[in-house]
């Protein structure tokens, strides 16, 4: 609700169908969820935490923890508004089992900061560690852990556009599957 304050508290989702998930609304409230963690029997067609459609604030990127679950579209920041303000700060996930169509760091709003993925057991259609706005890249260095996962195309840098300059891209891999590999870049440098 808007304008009203709030305790600190987790998010916790371990059952249900939700077509959408957007974490900020119009106006500012005080308190905010410290963690999210989403899996067991849960469906969610587009995961993003972010700010709804209608609002422009800043959503902070809490850690995201995954144990299992079905996702078309799972990001660690919002897919409706990129025009929302930035925050700077760093975004991690930690995967544990579950499917997902497209993963990315970043979908429409931006991360100025870094992105930390470690992910165990799953199955993943298209995974970008970077983020999938070119317009809106992610500042920092981008970091993935990956271990006894299967992966249709596996990058660990941006869907589209160029990584920020002097930034790295790191990838450490053991018992996973990768139909198509490419290290840092899929569509820039």
């Amino acid at each position: 609700t808007d304008g009203v304050t709030q305790a600190e508290s987790p998010l916790i989702l371990q059952g249900g169908v939700f077509d959408q998930f957007t974490s900020t609304q119009r106006t500012a409230v005080s308190g905010m969820t410290i963690y999210i963690h989403v899996g067991s029997n849960v469906w969610i067609k587009n995961f993003g935490p972010g700010t709804h459609s209608d609002g422009n604030t800043s959503t902070p990127h809490v850690p995201v923890s995954v144990t299992g679950g079905d996702y078309e579209g799972f990001y660690l920041t919002g897919t409706y508004n990129a025009n929302a303000a930035a925050r700077t700060d760093n975004a991690e996930c930690y995967i544990s089992g579950g499917r997902f169509g497209e993963a990315a760091g970043a979908s429409m709003e931006q991360i100025k900061g870094n992105v930390r993925w470690q992910i165990y057991d799953a199955d993943i259609t298209e995974f970008f560690g970077g983020g999938i706005n070119d317009d809106k890249p992610i500042t920092g260095t981008i970091t993935t852990e990956i271990f006894n996962s299967h992966v249709g195309l596996f990058c660990g840098g941006p869907k589209f556009g160029n990584m920020t300059a002097e930034k790295n891209v790191t990838t450490t891999a053991q018992g996973c599957t990768f139909d198509r590999f490419f290290g840092a870049g899929y569509g820039g440098n």
